[in-house]
């Protein structure tokens, strides 16, 4: 006793051609040669946003610097001219946080690293927003007077003048 054959049933026999060529291709399938050059083209197309995606994180992480240098003049102003230990934990952090950047310049951009992509000009921004920061640190070091910049700072390394001549007197 065999079913009746219903209109929406396929025989996926491979035997058969006939069928087999009145189906359509399911979607998203195409059987052409086109779909390995077609995956190339899509590797490439990857590749390179890739590439783009990369060098513009790199810009990114090159501008950070100059993103918080408004937030730490704002802390330094806030922290004011006194010398105490608010202002001198402000006037280190300002000067701290450039100065481990400087030091870490390479591995900032280690994740950017790509034989198409040149980190000189992201790398070389870095370097100079995270200078100015630290010119900042110094500047307020400097008025708070810290660094030596006064001529009486040094007073201690000019030499005395001996005397060439000696006087003595009696008082009666």
């Amino acid at each position: 006793m065999s079913l009746p054959k219903r209109r929406w049933e396929v025989l996926l026999d491979n035997s058969k051609s006939s069928a087999r060529s009145t189906l359509p291709d399911p979607l998203g399938f195409r059987s052409s040669n086109s779909d390995v050059e077609e995956s190339r083209n899509t590797t490439k197309q990857s590749q390179t946003a890739s590439r783009e995606i990369k060098e513009k994180k790199a810009w990114e992480t090159a501008t950070a610097p100059g993103k918080s240098f408004f937030m730490t003049l704002f802390m330094l102003w806030m922290s004011g001219s006194g010398v105490n230990i608010f202002s001198m934990m402000m006037t280190f952090m300002a000067m701290m946080n450039p100065v481990k950047a400087l030091l870490n310049v390479s591995s900032a951009f280690a994740a950017f690293e790509d034989a198409h992509i040149s980190l000189l000009l992201p790398k070389i921004t870095y370097f100079a927003l995270n200078c100015v920061a630290l010119g900042a640190g110094l500047y307020k070091c400097s008025t708070l007077g810290l660094l030596p910049t006064a001529a009486g700072d040094w007073i201690s390394l000019i030499p005395l003048k001996q005397a060439i001549e000696h006087s003595s007197g009696l008082v009666q």
